[in-house]
C-alpha cells in the first residue's frame, strides 16, 4: 500500500509520533508498502520519499505519481486526525488516484450537522481505523465504515528494571528509595485534567509527584506555575530513556478526561505496564476496551478514588507486563495491515 503522513518530526517524544515512527518502520520493511512523508524533513531510512504540499495536498503532479503506483489503497495518517478537513483531502485523493483511501485515526472527532451532511455525501471514504469503541460506535451512528484498532508498545524497550538499578535512579534524581513517587507524561495542558494531581500532592505532601512534560508543546503557564508552586517536580526537557523514569516510580498516573486531551491509545499507559508499573487512570479512549481493573490496573473517577488506591500503596509483584505482550508493535502492524488487505 501507498502510505502519506504529516506527523513525524524529531524529537520522537509524544504519543502520534511515536505511534507513526513504529508503524512506518515495522511497515517499511514490508516490500509492498512505499511510504511519503508531506511536508517535513526527510529524517528517516525507512521513508521513502519526501514532498512539501499546499493543506489540501492538491497537486497534479503527485496525484499521477500516486495514481502510477500498482498498490490500490493509500493509508493516510493525518496529524489532525480525522477532522473534517482530512476527509476533503482524502477524498481529493480518492478522485483523482482512483485508490482505496483508509484514514487512521490518533484521535476522535466529532462533526456539525453541516460538516457531517457534507462528509457522507461528498468525502466519504473506504474506512477509517480507529482505536476505541467508542468513537466506532459514533462513527456508525453517522454511517463511516470503521475498524478497531488500538495502539502498541515497545516492549522491549520499556521493561522492568532490578532493585539494584532502582536504586541508582533514586539516587541520580535525589529521590529517597521509601519515598511514594507518582508519575505523569505528558503536555501541560487544561485538557489533561492535572488538577487531579494538584489535588493528590496538597493530600500526600510526603508523596514525590513527578510530571514529565512535552519538549515541544506550548504549556498554559497559568496551569504551569499552578503544578510547580503546588510541590510537583516539572521535567521540561526531552529524556531519551523514558524507561528509567518509569522505573524510578510507584504508581503512573493516567487523569485525562477530555477526548482531545491525548491519542485514544495513550501510549504512556502502555510503556508504564511494560515496566510492570502499577497504573492509576481514568476510562479514557480504548483502556476500558483492553485492560480489566484489577490490583495493578486501577480506573477512577474521583479524588476519593484516588485516596482508597493511595492509602493501600502499590501491591507486589504487580503483572502489567504480561498484559500488553499482545500489544507489541510489531503484532499492531500486522493487525494493521491484514485489516487493509483482507477486510476492506
Amino acid at each position: 500500500m501507498i502510505i502519506l503522513t504529516d506527523i513525524l518530526r524529531p524529537p520522537i517524544d509524544e504519543g502520534s509520533k511515536v505511534t507513526v515512527y513504529n508503524l512506518l518502520k515495522l511497515m517499511s520493511a514490508k516490500n509492498s508498502n512505499f511510504i511519503y512523508l508531506i511536508n517535513c524533513e526527510k529524517q528517516f531510512d525507512f521513508i521513502h520519499s519526501s514532498i512539501t504540499l499546499n493543506k489540501l495536498l492538491f497537486r497534479f503532479s503527485f496525484y499521477k505519481k500516486l495514481k502510477s503506483h500498482t498498490h490500490n489503497t493509500i493509508l493516510y495518517i493525518p496529524e489532525a486526525s480525522i477532522t473534517f478537513f482530512s476527509f476533503i483531502r482524502s477524498k481529493l485523493l480518492q478522485i483523482f488516484t482512483k485508490k482505496k483511501i483508509v484514514i487512521l485515526s490518533l484521535q476522535p472527532r466529532t462533526y456539525s450537522g453541516k460538516e457531517l451532511f457534507l462528509i457522507k455525501l461528498f468525502f466519504k471514504v473506504n474506512c477509517i481505523i480507529t482505536q476505541s469503541k467508542k468513537t466506532s460506535d459514533y462513527l456508525n451512528t453517522v454511517g463511516l465504515k470503521n475498524h478497531i484498532l488500538p495502539l502498541g508498545v515497545d516492549n522491549v524497550k520499556y521493561n522492568e528494571f532490578d532493585d539494584l538499578k532502582k536504586r541508582r535512579l533514586r539516587k541520580k534524581y535525589h529521590i529517597e528509595y521509601d519515598k511514594t513517587v507518582l508519575l505523569h507524561v505528558g503536555h501541560i495542558q487544561v485538557s489533561r485534567n492535572l488538577e487531579m494531581l494538584i489535588k493528590v500532592k496538597k493530600d500526600y505532601p510526603d508523596f514525590e509527584v513527578i510530571i514529565i512534560g512535552s519538549t515541544y508543546n506550548k504549556n498554559d503557564e497559568v496551569l504551569f506555575k499552578r503544578i510547580v508552586d503546588s510541590g510537583i517536580r516539572v521535567i521540561s526537557e526531552y529524556i531519551k530513556n523514558m524507561e528509567d523514569m518509569y522505573n524510578l516510580a510507584d504508581f503512573y498516573i493516567f487523569p485525562v478526561l477530555k477526548n482531545d486531551g491525548a491519542i485514544e491509545t495513550p501510549l504512556s499507559v502502555l510503556e508504564a505496564m511494560a515496566c510492570n508499573l502499577p497504573v492509576i487512570t481514568t476510562k479514557f479512549g480504548s483502556l476500558p476496551d483492553v485492560f480489566n481493573e484489577d490490583d495493578f490496573f486501577h480506573f477512577v473517577k474521583t479524588n476519593d478514588d484516588f485516596a482508597e488506591i493511595l492509602n493501600k500503596g502499590p501491591t507486589m509483584p504487580c503483572n502489567n507486563k504480561s498484559k500488553i505482550d499482545v500489544y507489541s508493535w510489531g503484532r499492531i502492524t500486522d493487525r494493521l495491515i491484514d485489516i487493509i488487505e483482507n477486510e476492506i
